[in-house]
């Protein structure tokens, strides 16, 4: 049995020895085919790749961009010096990213590997396969610009506008300056204004411009949205108006939270102002305006009827309250809002809940299907309201009619527990009639499915014949 199984054994390992040794040779045979014809890059010399200072790093996608082309190994090297051939030990192969320093550089690109299919490593001197090309490596910091306080105001850099924000590149110079506004006085912070600088690290440079003359003005925001002033067209962040200056106040509620507006509320000196179309002023210098915004919670009420036979509102009802917007949907009750069920349609699709009670449902696309997060969902209250089903049936006259409540009664109609129903039936000439799953004319209250049924009968009728005699009399 021993020997059995050792000859096994043998067996399968010179199996597995002899398909590596088919298969290494194929693999190579495959690659040489396409690294043959590729030998030649598609990019060319001079390519300058731009790297943050902060983390200078240069990718395996970066020198196949230099090369034009993605098959094969990719690495870097010192530029030989004139004259001298390249030290293929002093490439630095790339597999993912590999640090870089600012410089002119040699991307190298081989199809020959050494090893077998298990562990191979790039071939850097088989030159047949090998193609190189200079490229050059630039490393810079990022500014961010801000101009607050005017619309008029302006940075520059070396004497060229700038937005919002700007590459500095090392070894290079730069002067920050402030356009003058008249009536204005501006403070800058990140650089000293007018003074040239060579950037070591990312910065952030602000222009603040404050008035000479203007209206101090304060905001105050309450829960549920969002406010700012606008002074004719630009956001006011530094407390202040321009003297002569109008301003507007934009207010934003939190809808998706169940928030609307309720008030703007413009004080002058601790005395309330009216805007004129929306707009107050113009503001005179040294007056003080205090702006409250408000807001009040009155949420999107939907309802829902739930078959008293399963008592339950599922992932489907309440994605469909929010037309699907939603990843994620969850449900709690009204006064404990934050005892949330999730209605995650994997595990638990449904829930149970009361008659007559009230809810909150969300939806949300923040977290994961295995926990999602709550904190920013869009929410809506949900009336819950039970129902049995019914069904009613006439037989023995195409005539006959069953009314509920005096209406004439439908198959399918919602029989809530709160409410009460009487079911009767149309008289009709010459037949009689009774009813199963409810009591003629007498009200009741549904604990379960009703099922009605009205039978009309025909009615039977004797002959009797009377006869009467000359000077008799009968009824």
């Amino acid at each position: 049995m021993k020997t059995k199984l050792f000859k096994s054994g043998l067996s399968l390992l010179l199996v597995v020895l002899l398909c590596v040794s088919l298969l290494t040779p194929a693999v190579m045979a495959a690659e040489a085919t396409d690294d043959e014809a590729a030998i030649v890059a598609t990019g060319a010399d001079g390519d300058v790749l731009e790297k943050h200072a902060v983390d200078t790093k240069i990718s395996k996608s970066d020198l196949q961009g230099i090369f034009g082309t993605t098959n094969g190994y990719y690495g870097f090297a010192p530029v030989p010096e004139e004259g001298s051939a390249l030290d293929t030990s002093a490439i630095t192969y790339v597999t993912g990213s590999s640090a870089i320093t600012e410089g002119d550089w040699l991307a190298l690109k081989t199809t020959a590997y050494t090893g077998n299919i298990l562990n191979r490593k790039p071939d850097w001197t088989d030159e047949s396969k090998r193609s190189q090309l200079n490229f050059s490596v630039k490393t810079y910091y990022n500014a961010s610009f801000s101009v607050d306080g005017s619309a008029d105001g302006a940075l520059y850099l070396n004497g060229e506008a700038v937005e919002s924000s700007a590459r500095l590149y090392t070894g290079e110079t730069y002067t920050v300056t402030a356009k003058d506004v008249e009536g204005f006085t501006c403070e800058v912070t990140g650089v000293t204004l007018g003074e040239e600088f060579t950037p070591s690290a990312d910065l952030t440079v602000t222009a603040t411009y404050t008035a000479d003359a203007s209206a101090e003005i304060a905001l105050t925001v309450g829960d549920g949205g969002t406010a700012r002033i606008l002074s004719e067209g630009a956001e006011v962040t530094t407390g202040s108006i321009p003297a002569g200056k109008t301003f507007t106040v934009e207010a934003t509620p939190n809808t998706t939270k169940g928030y609307q507006l309720d008030s703007i509320v413009v004080k002058k000196d601790d005395a309330a102002v009216e805007a004129a179309d929306g707009v107050y002023g113009p503001v005179a210098d040294g007056e003080s305006y205090d702006v409250t915004v408000t807001f009040k919670y009155d949420p999107v009420v939907v309802h829902k009827d739930v078959d008293a036979n399963s008592g339950k509102v599922s992932y489907n009802d309440v994605k469909g309250f929010f037309n699907s917007a939603y990843s994620y949907y969850g449900i709690a009750p009204k006064n404990d809002p934050t005892n949330i069920t999730y209605l995650a349609v994997a595990f638990t699709s449904e829930t149970g809940v009361a008659d007559g009670g009230e809810y909150i449902i969300y939806g949300s696309n923040d977290g994961n299907v295995l926990s999602p997060k709550w904190t920013n969902a869009a929410l809506m209250e949900l009336t819950v309201r039970f129902y049995y089903n019914s069904t009613f049936t006439v037989t023995g006259n195409e005539n006959g009619e069953v009314y509920l409540n005096g209406e004439k009664a439908e198959s399918g109609t919602k029989l809530y527990l709160d409410t009460e129903y009487t079911v009767t039936a149309k008289a009709i000439d010459e037949y009689s009639y009774s009813i199963d799953g409810a009591v003629d004319g007498v009200a009741f209250t549904p604990t379960g499915d009703v099922n009605v049924t009205v039978a009309y009968s025909k009615l039977a009728y004797a002959t009797v014949s009377l006869r009467v005699t000359d000077g008799g009399t009968a009824e």
